[in-house]
């Protein structure tokens, strides 16, 4: 699971933020995560696929210009 977490609480109508994996041969991300109004996080599911040894895999959270990364590992 990857949660994202805003500054602030999220607006009416809630902020989409774009999620994307830097090896999608590895890691699946959705397209994006929504956080519903009046609250500061939301979560999804990444997906991992079968590795023969353990791989570092860059996660990227993106919104209006501002982005933050992650490093996850996953292991065979």
């Amino acid at each position: 699971t990857l949660t994202v977490t805003l500054n602030g609480v999220a607006p009416t109508g809630g902020r989409s933020v774009l999620v994307l994996s830097g090896a999608p041969g590895v890691v699946v991300a959705s397209a994006s995560v929504l956080v519903q109004a009046g609250s500061t996080s939301g979560e999804t599911q990444l997906v991992t696929r079968s590795v023969t040894a353990s791989t570092n895999v860059l996660v990227f959270a993106m919104r209006s210009g501002i982005y933050k990364t992650t490093t996850i590992t996953v292991t065979p």
